[in-house]
């Protein structure tokens, strides 16, 4: 190998007596040029790009001090050798500081000193050389091991794709493994539907975080996959086993760990351990059935095991009569037919066993028809139908048909909301402000936004609903949402403190506090004598 070095000095009769002091050439080096000052020496560094830089300490424009300091900055890789004189010793010394591999004092400088510094500088280049190359590695490596992540993330949606197939083999992935997908379940924290897509993404992210974290103490070799931001969902591809892993120490303390952190409740699939790369089909097809299990029964631990017990036979949903009748009847602002259609699609996607992919395709098409039939005749959106990308994305989230249920009569409430405001405009502020409040039971309700609904300043409002009712605006906000948290309550799907959260209220203490007030007794208590 054949060094490159630069000389870098002011006086030319420095440069000349360097240049001829030693045969270069015999020490591996050549010199590539000559700079007379430090802003010329880092313009020739950067286009040159030389192994080793003899460079003298004071120069004119830019010292060798700060040349050598904005080489580091800039991490340019040119090992320096600085030359000096009997008054530079305490500069010299901070040369060192900045990483020289030498210093020179000029009137002491003999061949021999010279190629016992070069020799210091060529085995530091070696040094970083190393170090750099180790550094690509780690980068290759990190980019790799994405490009891993991405690839356990898409097999399972795609397991004929060859490349990824390729991929995962070649890393020694595909021996004695097996797939464990989490599901996050979306009636866990009620408020989900409504989170920002940047919140949907940070709740995936910590969920990764605590899998990586227990992962690494319960399997010898694992990847955890790129979160499916879309579904709500992660891979997680184990390999090298040779016993079957402990699931339910597995999905006991992932379970504990989420709650404590996100409070989101988790389901496991867990697929069985497959020999060979040759086998990678039959994986995917195992984890495609276990997840069609776990719509159409539910559960949170589902094994491979699971699928050999009774499933019911699979039917296509024969619901496209309904529908059409259910645009008919909105766009005749047929208040009572269309939620009893509503309610008949509704039954009969619970009771027949049908394909995850067509209730989450049927329920799509349901929620277009609703939004195009009320907007036809006028109704202008709300919230839930004017954001269809988070309702929609909400919806594909949907992993039971328990789920699909719940989000079924959203739906059929925020339908009755718009045809209920038919007679929005015609009906006195006091009226609007009620039937506000009935619209927005689970939304956090404040007397600013309801007077604006009403159309009057909140003084003047609060007084007329008084006038009215004979009982103050909050009390009957809290009188209606209490009342809804007894339905909550006796459906059983959620928690005391979700239940607060999905109501609007900022801790259970004060929810608690709300609901003795009006029902006599804590949600606790109510909850027991149920």
């Amino acid at each position: 190998m054949t060094y490159r070095v630069l000389l870098v000095d002011d006086e030319p009769i420095i440069l000349s007596g360097i240049k001829f002091l030693i045969d270069w050439n015999e020490q591996e080096c050549e010199i590539v040029g000559t700079a007379r000052n430090g802003q010329q020496a880092l313009e020739l560094i950067r286009s040159l790009s030389p192994d080793i830089v003899l460079c003298d300490i004071r120069m004119p424009v830019k010292s060798g001090l700060e040349l050598l300091e904005e080489c580091n900055q800039k991490s340019l890789p040119s090992v320096f050798i600085m030359l000096t004189n009997y008054q530079d010793f305490d500069l010299a010394r901070q040369t060192m500081r900045l990483q020289a591999v030498d210093y020179l004092v000029k009137t002491q400088l003999e061949p021999e000193t010279l190629i016992a510094s070069l020799n210091r500088a060529k085995t530091e280049c070696q040094k970083r050389g190393r170090i750099a190359q180790a550094d690509a590695l780690r980068q290759q490596a990190q980019f790799d091991r994405t490009e891993l992540a991405c690839a356990a993330r898409d097999i399972l949606h795609n397991p004929d794709d060859l490349s990824l197939h390729k991929l995962l083999a070649q890393a020694g992935m595909l021996q004695n493994f097996c797939f464990i997908q989490i599901l996050m379940d979306p009636s866990a924290l009620p408020a989900l539907s409504s989170f920002s897509h940047k919140e949907r993404r940070q709740l995936m992210d910590w969920e990764k975080e605590l899998v990586e974290k227990l992962a690494g103490n319960l399997f010898p070799n694992y990847l955890v996959a790129q979160p499916d931001y879309e579904l709500q969902r992660l891979n997680l591809l184990c390999w090298g086993l040779s016993t079957p892993p402990d699931l339910q120490l597995l999905f006991s303390k992932l379970k504990t760990a989420s709650e404590n952190t996100t409070q989101i409740q988790l389901c496991l699939l867990c697929g069985s351990i497959f020999s060979a790369e040759s086998e990678l089909g039959e994986a995917c097809v195992e984890i495609a059935q276990l997840y069609q299990y776990h719509y159409l029964m539910g559960g949170s631990l589902i094994t491979a095991d699971c699928l050999l017990g009774d499933m019911p036979p699979l039917s296509p949903l024969e619901l496209r009569s309904l529908s059409n009748r259910l645009s008919l009847e909105l766009r005749a602002k047929n208040r009572a037919e269309a939620l009893s259609i509503l309610q008949k699609i509704a039954e009969c996607i619970q009771d027949t066993p049908h394909f995850w992919k067509d209730g989450i395709d049927f329920c799509t098409e349901l929620y277009n028809i609703c939004s195009l039939s009320l907007s036809s005749v006028g109704f202008k959106p709300d919230g839930f139908f004017a954001d269809s990308n988070a309702v929609l994305g909400a919806l594909k989230c949907c992993t039971t048909r328990q789920h699909l249920a719940n989000w079924l009569e959203l739906l059929s409430r925020h339908t009755a909301a718009q045809l209920d405001a038919a007679n929005f405009s015609r009906s006195n502020p006091a009226e609007r402000a009620k039937q506000y409040v009935l619209e927005h039971t689970d939304e956090k309700i404040t007397l600013q936004a309801a007077a604006d609904a009403a159309g009057l300043s909140p003084s003047y409002f609060s007084a007329l609903f008084k006038k009215e009712f004979n009982k103050n605006f909050m009390d009957f906000v809290n009188e209606t949402k209490m009342q809804r948290a007894c339905q909550l309550i006796r459906e059983g799907n959620h928690r005391i403190y979700e239940i607060s959260y999905m109501l609007g209220f900022e801790n259970a203490y004060y929810f608690t506090r709300v609901f003795r007030k009006h029902i006599g007794m804590t949600p606790t208590e109510y909850q027991h004598m149920l």
